[in-house]
This record gives structure tokens, sequence and C-alpha cells, in this order.
């Protein structure tokens, strides 16, 4: 778990998005970090006062952790089907951006994931 020290209510907001490019899982904090993670959607965790409070605090963002941490392995699993499945397999989100582009399709297209996933269908395979 690593700290980050917020001295200044004017640099919240660049600690905290620091701390998530940086891997973070949660942030733990007070009502100011609570209102930075609701406006960027990620998890907080706001510490109210008193050694309770922090001792719950850091209970449920290791909680939270750990979730994150059995949530990316069972991403990985799942990757490594589609992978491996033996049909071209794509995978649009509800906003039509490509998610899931397997070596198959890739073939099939002659398209590298990498150039559309992230991506509109629309953009990448008009047809």
């Amino acid at each position: 778990m690593k700290r980050y020290i917020i001295d200044d209510e004017f640099k919240v907001e660049a600690i905290v998005q620091q701390a998530f490019r940086e891997g973070a899982d949660v942030a733990v904090g007070g009502v100011i970090t609570g209102q930075i993670c609701r406006q960027h959607n990620r998890p907080c965790i706001i510490i109210r006062s008193g050694s309770e409070s922090i001792i719950q605090a850091t209970l449920e963002a290791k909680r939270i952790v750990e979730a994150r941490r059995l949530e990316k392995i069972k991403s990985s699993l799942f990757q490594t089907v589609i992978d491996y499945a033996s049909e071209g397999i794509v995978s649009i989100d509800q906003d039509h951006r490509v998610i899931i582009f397997n070596p198959v399709a890739e073939s099939i297209t002659r398209i590298n994931r990498n150039q559309v996933q992230g991506r509109k269908i629309e953009e990448t395979l008009p047809n």
C-alpha cells in the first residue's frame, strides 16, 4: 500500500489522479478526496475522524484491493479463453467500442487488435 500525503487542498485532484495512474485501486482520504474520486468515477473510502474510523477505512480499502486483485485474475483467465478460441471473436460495448478482438479475428480481418481495441467498430470495420 502506497501513501500520498496531501498538505494542500488545491493539490488533492492532481495527487489523486497521480495515485490512480500509478496503479492505486482505491483512495482513502477526507471529504475532498471523496469528491474528487466521485468526479472521476474512482473508488474511495472516506475517513470521518478518530482512530476507529481510520482502522475501518483501512480494512475496507484492503478488502477492495483484494476484490480487484481477484477480478484481474478472472479477467486474465477469460482473456486466455478468448485468445485460444478457434473462432474469430469481436465484442463491443454499449458505445460501439471494440473491447475484445481475438487473434483469430486478427487473422480473418488482417487487422492488428491494437489498432481496433477501444475504437468504435464503425471506424475499424465499416462493413
